[in-house]
């Protein structure tokens, strides 16, 4: 794509998402330059959760009392054979933008040191086209259903543990950012210009790859998030096993990025355990300083994985979360 394209996949994008809105005969709202149906003022932080499923959803909701602006769902090429329209529509009804994790692989539990192995899925089968049926169905059903969509597509690229890693399963220098324009071509083709795509690396640490030379390019990119999490102490005393503030994790990071990088900035990805410290406090400080930081977006992991990151069953925390919301719309 040109250096134009970008342009003429934004405009596409607004005029549908102008459509759709007027369909719904609901009040826009502006998040970070996405339009969606819901009342109010445009946030200062677009806010989003990482969820399994719309019972999580509703059950987040009771709890805080808090619709989120974004929900976020993980979906492996391997078992999810095609876009779930059903959530988008039940999402797109309580006014919330639908966001997925697209992930090129067969999927295994989380920490699996086998998940990186998957030939399957090597960026050079993307390239070549072994899996453009697939991604032509997620790109008709994405265009068909109309709605905004951020996809993250192939995130944290500059680790290990997935088969799309830069330096694993046979990938080579420069065919990340290739598979990247190769199945945005496709979207495209398929008209699915109601998509935004968001790159999202983790957090820099010593080992992992460098992140500019997989950055697809601002002309096909909308918006930028980190994956960034507190997995706070564990006993054994190991440096990346401590206690860490919100800030501590991601400001590195985000200003590395920023020098190479024109789009908006975020927190794709984040959460806190409570091994360690305070999680209700590490709550506060996570909105405190994204508004610090003109962040446009933060996004809280809102299951249990190697840590217990949901956050739900602890009332200070959730009054932390309530309070931390209320100051992005602009509340005192």
């Amino acid at each position: 794509m040109t250096s134009s394209h970008g342009g003429v996949r934004w405009t596409r994008w607004v005029l549908g998402a102008l459509v759709v809105a007027a369909a719904l005969l609901l009040t826009l709202v502006v998040l970070n330059g996405i339009d969606t149906p819901r009342s109010g003022p445009e946030p200062l932080v677009t806010v989003g959760i990482a969820v399994e499923d719309l019972d999580q959803v509703d059950r987040f909701v009771e709890r805080t009392g808090v619709t989120p602006d974004v929900v976020d769902v993980y979906k492996a090429w391997g078992d999810s054979p095609q876009f779930d329209r059903p959530l988008a529509d039940e999402l797109a009804d309580r006014g919330i933008i639908p966001k997925i994790t697209w992930e090129p692989w067969a999927a295994v539990p989380s920490g699996d040191p086998a998940g990186a192995d998957q030939p399957g899925y090597a960026l050079r089968t993307i390239i070549d086209g072994d899996h453009d049926p697939y991604i032509e169905r997620w790109a008709g059903q994405i265009a068909s259903y109309g709605g905004p969509v951020i996809l993250r597509f192939a995130h944290e690229m500059n680790g290990g543990w997935y088969p799309w890693g830069a330096g694993v399963n046979d990938n080579r220098t420069g065919e990340y950012v290739a598979a990247w324009h190769h199945v945005q071509d496709v979207f495209e083709t398929a008209g699915a210009t109601n998509v935004l795509w968001e790159w999202a690396p983790n957090q820099e640490s010593p080992g992992s790859a460098p992140l500019e030379p997989l950055y697809p390019g601002d002309d096909h990119v909308d918006r930028i998030g980190i994956s960034a999490y507190n997995w706070g102490t564990n006993g054994t005393g190991e440096d990346h096993l401590r206690w860490r503030s919100f800030p501590d994790l991601v400001d590195g990071t985000l200003e590395h990025i920023g020098t190479f990088a024109g789009q908006p900035l975020g927190v794709a990805e984040t959460g806190s355990s409570t091994m360690g410290g305070d999680r209700a406090a590490w709550i506060a400080e996570m909105f405190d300083h994204a508004l610090e930081r003109e962040l446009a977006f933060v996004n809280y992991f809102e299951m249990d994985t190697q840590r217990r990151w949901r956050f739900t069953d602890d009332p200070d925390a959730v009054e932390a979360f309530v309070t931390g919301f209320a100051a992005t719309r602009g509340a005192d």
